[in-house]
């Protein structure tokens, strides 16, 4: 039996504030603040929202102003807000696949609802995407032609080549898309190389093959099943995945006496990924996000700083550091702490 592993890789959401136009008269100023600094150097900038420490885009996304990001989230905040009006609640945000790995999908969304929570009270969610993911320790193998190795709700097929070395499948578009492929080749590119203590802890055998078995759900999956919000599809992932393993989609064993394809049996390792929720528990890392590497936080920083130097005209480090000391003393004076609390405080949230 192959080890089998399952969690949610990316959950998206949007989300209504009790009362956005106090939320947002409290942070717009720095917000806009904030933006107007990354538009200016055509840079990100750093901005804490409710203790934790983000990125601001140079640029807006559709009906969101404000585009933030760090390792865990991806948060995108609107301006304005007309309950009347608007269509899509003012805030989207993203939990990414580091999060929902480290914690567990059920304590990742518990944990970002909390950092919402102490924003505003949160009237209601609703589910924008979640990509329904198993791993399995095991080279996979398949003829995607109709009829061959699979029985699938979709004739748009596609192989991934790396050379001349299948990497990967895919089926469908949105709002179902498939994607079937090789975890250790993905991770030369990604660079998650974290994933590999989340297979040992699971059990895996991190030497042979482990391929990834991507469902990604879009909204309108949801609204056909009127699923809309996040809590009503975490209360649904069960019949989610027997739909979308039993009846979307399924890798079969050839015959090619048997001409009513969706008779075809299925394969015994499809069996398993089929019963993944009733004999897979996700054991979360027992050791927890570490702090940053410091060489990967200064590159980050270098075009920021480089501004800074520049708009305070600081010919020299030692003026520069000069400069850099007066400010963080009225930041200090404005959130009435201290910087070495500050940092204490920071390094907190990776212990």
């Amino acid at each position: 039996m192959d080890n089998l592993l399952y969690n949610i890789d990316t959950l998206s959401f949007t989300v209504r504030p009790l009362d956005f136009s106090l939320f947002i008269a409290l942070y717009e100023k720095d917000l806009e603040e904030t933006f107007q600094v990354a538009r200016s150097t055509r840079s990100n900038a750093f901005i804490e929202l409710a203790g934790v420490a983000f990125e601001m885009l140079p640029a807006s996304h559709k009906n969101y102003r404000y585009v933030l990001h760090n390792e865990s989230y991806e948060l995108r905040i609107a301006r304005e807000y007309d309950e009347d009006f608007d269509f899509s609640y003012p805030v989207y945000m993203t939990i990414r696949s580091a999060e929902l790995w480290v914690n567990g999908y059920a304590k990742a969304y518990d944990k970002a609802f909390k950092f919402l929570s102490s924003m505003f009270d949160i009237v209601a969610t609703k589910i924008s995407r979640l990509d329904h993911a198993i791993h399995i320790n095991r080279a996979i193998d398949i003829d995607i032609s109709p009829g061959i190795d699979t029985v699938c709700r979709t004739n748009i097929r596609h192989v991934w080549y790396d050379k001349s070395d299948i990497t990967g499948y895919q089926f469908g578009k949105s709002p179902i898309l498939l994607r079937i492929y090789d975890k250790h080749k993905e991770l030369l590119v990604s660079l998650k190389t974290w994933f590999s203590k989340i297979w040992l802890e699971n059990g895996f055998d991190v030497d042979k093959p482990i391929w990834n078995i991507e469902f990604q759900l879009r909204r309108q999956f949801f609204v056909d099943r009127h699923i809309d919000t996040v809590e009503d599809a975490l209360l649904a992932l069960p019949e989610i995945h027997t739909y979308l393993t039993h009846k979307w989609f399924r890798v079969v064993v050839r015959d090619k006496k048997q001409k009513c394809v969706s008779r075809l049996k299925t394969v015994d390792w499809w069996q398993e990924v089929q019963q993944v929720f009733d004999n897979c528990t996700f054991r979360e890392l027992k050791e927890k996000s570490k702090i940053p590497d410091s060489d990967h936080i200064f590159q980050t920083m270098q075009g920021y700083l480089i501004s800074y130097a520049a708009f305070t005209d600081s010919q020299t480090i030692d003026e520069f550091i000069l400069n850099l000391t007066v400010d963080i003393k009225k930041m200090e004076a404005k959130k009435r702490t201290t910087f070495s609390r500050l940092a204490l405080e920071r390094r907190s949230l990776y212990e």
